[in-house]
């Protein structure tokens, strides 16, 4: 696939005041995320949308793209113009 490196997409991109997109995305989809000083969730409750498990870890939780970033590359809404590529903000 011509141009597409995934090392052109930032891992979490920074969301401000320490948080990243990942820190975001958890205190949104949880109920009484509480994060530190470092922004990462510390406590929380996360109900899975597919099957009903419930989740207290954050650190058992993978948050991922809803679209493959491939994919999203290979059917983008710009191509051709893609010199500077960055994750959108979540908020």
């Amino acid at each position: 696939m011509t141009g597409y490196s995934r090392e052109k997409f930032t891992h979490w991109a920074g969301q401000g005041d320490s948080c990243d997109t990942r820190e975001v995305v958890l205190e949104r989809a949880g109920k009484n995320v509480k994060r530190d000083a470092a922004c990462k969730a510390v406590s929380g409750t996360w109900v899975s949308v597919y099957d009903g498990i419930t989740v207290t870890d954050a650190g058992k939780l993978d948050i991922d793209h809803m679209v493959p970033l491939a994919n999203a590359w290979r059917s983008g809404p710009v191509r051709g113009r893609r010199t500077g590529v960055s994750s959108s903000r979540t908020t």
